[in-house]
């Protein structure tokens, strides 16, 4: 829990993105632009800054895509719920590389502040 609290920040940020951009759609176009360019890199930002900064965090890829489950409902059709998958494990491959820069990237000044 300590980690998810210094990973909370970014959560609110992709948080915001998965419920704030949808609102930009207008056609067709501009859906796929959202569901399948825009939240996936915003996704994989937020969760590699957030291990960056905290280390793994299991809750956030799973927070991410249960989050992602009511919005299906309130601007998409019921066939978006794929990516409800896809968001969590793009949030998982982000928070993995985020964990290796966490783990193995810092120098030995910033290992020894924790």
């Amino acid at each position: 829990m300590k980690n998810f609290k210094k990973a909370f920040p970014y959560f609110v940020i992709n948080l915001a993105c998965l419920y704030l951009l949808p609102l930009l759609i207008r056609d067709t176009g501009s859906g796929i632009a959202v569901l399948a360019a825009y939240l996936p890199v915003i996704t994989v930002a937020c969760s590699l800054s957030a291990a960056t900064k905290a280390g793994f965090v299991w809750a956030y890829p799973i927070a991410i895509a249960l989050l992602f489950l009511p919005s299906i409902f309130l601007f998409y059709n019921s066939s978006a719920w794929v990516y409800a998958l896809l968001y969590g494990f793009i949030a998982l491959i982000g928070c993995f590389f985020g964990w290796l820069v966490f783990r193995f990237g810092r120098t030995d000044e910033h290992r020894l502040r924790r």
